[in-house]
């Protein structure tokens, strides 16, 4: 005998699902740094010659919050501790600033997330940088990132 599930019976699956779903999702981060992200990110980039001012920090942290809130929902990237993500994607990309004349046009191929790319972008507004990115997730982020 063939039965169909009976209405609550798909409610009852529906509403576990999205149980399963929901018990996966992460907190939200904090917009801004905490006191010690932002003295180990202002001391990383001092003894290494790239000073951020205040406007570059405050941008950081929101495009960190940004990752954050996108990679709970969207596979960006597999480091998603908002400490893992100022030291292993932040302080690696602003690595090169220092070296990197300010009026020279970068182009980050692959790059993802927006690594280094965007974070240079960040750090300097008036560094010219084009990202190219195949992803088409990666492509929503990075262009709702943008605004």
């Amino acid at each position: 005998m063939n039965r169909k599930p009976s209405q609550g019976h798909q409610r009852e699956r529906g509403v576990s699902r999205r149980a399963d779903r929901g018990s996966k999702e992460r907190p939200p981060a904090a917009i801004e740094f905490s006191a010690e992200e932002r003295l180990l990110l202002r001391d990383w980039c001092a003894a290494r010659g790239c000073d951020l001012d205040e406007a570059s920090i405050r941008r950081l942290a929101s495009f960190r919050h940004l990752l954050i809130d996108w990679n709970a929902r969207t596979n960006l990237t597999s480091v998603t501790g908002p400490r893992e993500i100022l030291i292993k994607h932040f302080l690696d990309s602003l690595a090169i600033l220092p070296w990197l004349p300010e009026d020279a046009p970068v182009l980050d191929i692959g790059t993802g997330a927006g690594f280094p790319g965007m974070v240079l972008k960040l750090a300097r507004l008036s560094q010219p940088v084009a990202l190219a990115e195949a992803t088409g997730k990666k492509i929503g982020f990075l262009e709702h990132a943008r605004r």
